[in-house]
């Protein structure tokens, strides 16, 4: 089991799974019905008090990740500094003898300004076990970049969503060179545990459509006092997320061909609950696509991806529960903060700089890619030839996008890449597209 099989069997079968059952002698029967997991949203009642909510999820947090090193080959866990991946090399450290090997694996960056080598290494004396690095340098020239962009979206069969996506490639090409077989990470906790930023956007406008106005006050001058999340808010790219009435204008790429396409909305649907909104992430949004990723890079180097945060019991346990553990303080992730305090040091468990794997793509994108990315905007590119992008309409946005200013401004950097990765992959495919 590689600790996404019961996950993804509730993914695949929304609203229910249809499984055709074959007889040994290869006639099909009728197809049956199953479904194997559905989100509970509803918050328990009664809920539990605190530290028994805390004890609780330590123990089954615990308990997953032990059935996930379950092997016969070495097994290495992606430590990136963050509380997430830290909490399952704390775990772990805890489950293997000292004498046995712990394979903690990280991607560092050669710029000082995205480098986690410091909480990484925190992390790893404190565990004292040795960590290998991979070192991603943000001096690669265009060609090389290109080079692993293509690769990626080959493997990935999809376009991939950002230059960030090279780092997990990395990794797994190094699992592969150090022969370590299993692989795991902490994909999931953000979305369990409220850790994306647009999270506390959603707990703010659902406190205001129910005309809590003290109590989303509250939320948002913990949040600001604490130096968390607010400050973080970047409008391009919380824009996605905003009603329409909200949100700065853009120009529509669209071309001829996708005319009548209208993208899912991903914002907070009137009505819905934060945990619904969770939910949606789970089994509709950001899950599948990571997941599927991951996924891909792992088999592209024939190594196996297993994801302690998705265990079913832990979907079950943190989804029902009330928005107030998961954001309380001016924190997100509080549980799982609290859960982990006594396995790490507390520069971990209370870090407010997360940040994950980053690179300066957006200034890759206005510097030495700028010219590569044009070219890939030529009059006959396939995206342009297959109508799916107004070519003057993505010139224009392009120029505005490299005339604003470095962080500012309503133009987010994959208004560009989108359009680019969408590109590559039709290149690569193209002849399985034509194929009759």
């Amino acid at each position: 089991d590689s600790g996404q099989g019961s996950l993804f069997a509730g993914i695949e079968q929304l609203p229910a799974a249809s499984l055709a059952v074959v007889d040994l002698a290869g006639s099909e029967l009728a197809p049956v019905a199953r479904t194997f997991w559905q989100p509970q949203v509803a918050e328990e009642t009664p809920a539990p008090d605190l530290a028994s909510r805390v004890e609780s999820l330590r123990e089954t947090f615990l308990d997953s990740v032990a059935l996930r090193l379950r092997s016969d080959v070495p097994v290495g866990i992606l430590l990136s500094g963050g509380l997430d991946s830290s909490a399952i090399a704390a775990a772990a450290n805890r489950l293997v003898p000292p004498d046995a090997a712990l394979n903690l694996l990280s991607v560092v960056s050669s710029d000082d300004r995205y480098d986690e080598s410091p909480h990484i290494d925190r992390v790893a004396h404190h565990l004292r076990r040795p960590v290998a690095r991979v070192q991603m340098e943000t001096d690669l020239g265009a060609e090389t970049l290109f080079e692993e962009l293509e690769h990626a979206i080959w493997h990935n069969d999809a376009p991939v969503g950002s230059l960030s996506n090279l780092a997990h490639r990395r990794l797994m090409v190094a699992a592969r060179e150090r022969g370590i077989k299993v692989v795991l990470s902490g994909q999931g906790a953000d979305e369990l545990l409220c850790g994306y930023k647009k999270y506390l956007g959603f707990h703010l406008q659902s406190l205001l459509r129910e005309y809590r106005l003290a109590a989303a006050a509250r939320v948002a001058w913990r949040f600001w006092r604490n130096g968390t999340v607010i400050g973080q808010f970047n409008l391009a790219e919380a824009r996605r997320y905003l009603p329409g009435w909200l949100s700065p204008r853009r120009q529509d790429l669209r071309g001829e061909a996708l005319a009548a396409f209208r993208p899912l909305p991903l914002g907070l649907l009137p009505g819905a609950s934060l945990n619904e909104r969770q939910a949606a992430d789970l089994t509709s949004f950001s899950i599948p696509v990571l997941t599927h990723f991951e996924d891909r890079m792992s088999m592209s180097e024939s190594r196996e991806i297993r994801l302690p945060f998705l265990d079913p019991r832990l979907l079950d346990m943190l989804l029902s529960a009330p928005v107030a553990v998961k954001l309380q303080g001016g924190w997100t992730k509080f549980l799982m903060r609290l859960a982990a305090e006594p396995w790490l040091p507390p520069e971990i468990v209370w870090r407010k700089d997360k940040q994950g794997f980053a690179n300066p793509e957006a200034e890759w994108l206005k510097g030495r890619l700028r010219e590569r990315v044009r070219s890939y905007f030529a009059p006959d590119s396939l995206i342009f030839l297959y109508h799916l992008v107004d070519r003057p309409r993505l010139l224009r946005t392009m120029d505005a996008y490299l005339a604003q200013a470095p962080g500012r401004g309503s133009i987010w950097f994959r208004d560009i890449f989108n359009p680019l990765a969408l590109e590559i992959w039709l290149r690569r495919f193209e002849p399985f597209i034509n194929a009759p």
